[in-house]
């Protein structure tokens, strides 16, 4: 037994003196700072942030054991919660060194405390997720009307003074290119350009042209048919039926424009009644 107990004892001291030859050749054992801002080399932050990275992994991967104990679990918990503030602080100093922006642009602040693995079925810590996230309540019809109102329809569309300013602007440029357009047709064609200076102005013109488009219609002489002329195979509209037609229809748009359906309804009735067509 004496001789066993001195083996065992000569390779204890041997391997002492293989570990300690082991740390003399790797030399001293780098530790990480305890504050982010005395690393001022981007390569070794994120070093440094890929470590902690692999401590959140080992300490997420124990914390699955429930038979751990409750103790050793609350205690990974809290340590994984203090890495995961510690990776954002390293995080957003290795943006400032000019790296990668991990956090979207949020500022590292304060990390909301989570519960990993077995830790969230501890006494106290169930009751307290369920109480945290209330299932989402679905809105009635009821309630959806009731955010319905003037603005969801446009009423007050007027009463909005940056919506009228905007559609100001568009009108003028519309106005702009429809001027464009239309000076250009009349250099290609006749040789003459209107210069309008607002809205009423180019509907007048545009009038002008229509009523003596209209008007040279009518007034050209008809003209003769020669030999050559395709001879009509259905039945063609005299010009007083078609000056007829023309003011029928226009009779009807006005009475379509200001009369309300209640009164054109009243009148056909009137017209069946007397036998009026």
């Amino acid at each position: 037994m004496r001789i066993h107990g001195e083996a065992e004892s000569a390779n204890a001291m041997l391997n002492r003196w293989l570990r300690m030859k082991q740390e003399e050749s790797r030399g001293p054992i780098e530790r990480r700072p305890v504050l982010a801002e005395e690393c001022h080399d981007l390569a070794t932050a994120e070093h440094w942030r890929k470590d902690i990275l692999k401590d959140i992994a080992k300490k997420a991967t124990l914390i699955q054991n429930m038979a751990l104990g409750e103790h050793r679990i609350r205690d990974l918990n809290d340590e994984i919660n203090k890495l995961i503030r510690e990776k954002r602080h390293w995080e957003h100093h290795i943006y400032k060194l000019g790296g990668p922006d991990y956090l979207g642009g949020k500022p590292p602040g304060m990390v909301k405390y989570e519960y990993f693995g077995a830790a969230r079925d501890l006494p106290g810590v169930k009751e307290l997720l369920e109480s945290e996230a209330p299932p989402p309540t679905r809105r009635t019809r009821g309630e959806l009307y009731k955010l319905v109102d003037y603005s969801y329809f446009g009423y007050r569309d007027e009463e909005d003074t940056e919506l009228l300013a905007a559609e100001a602007e568009a009108e003028r440029r519309a106005l702009a290119e429809a001027m464009e357009e239309y000076n250009a047709q009349q250099a290609a064609g006749a040789g003459v350009e209107y210069t309008p200076t607002s809205i009423d102005a180019v509907l007048r013109a545009i009038d002008d042209d229509v009523r003596q488009g209209a008007e040279a219609a009518l007034s050209a002489p008809p003209e003769e048919e020669t030999e050559e002329d395709v001879s009509a195979h259905v039945p063609l509209p005299t010009r007083e039926e078609f000056e007829r037609e023309l003011v029928e229809k226009r009779k009807k748009m006005l009475f379509d424009k200001y009369v309300s359906s209640s009164l054109a309804a009243e009148e056909q009735d009137a017209k069946r009644m007397l036998n009026i067509s």
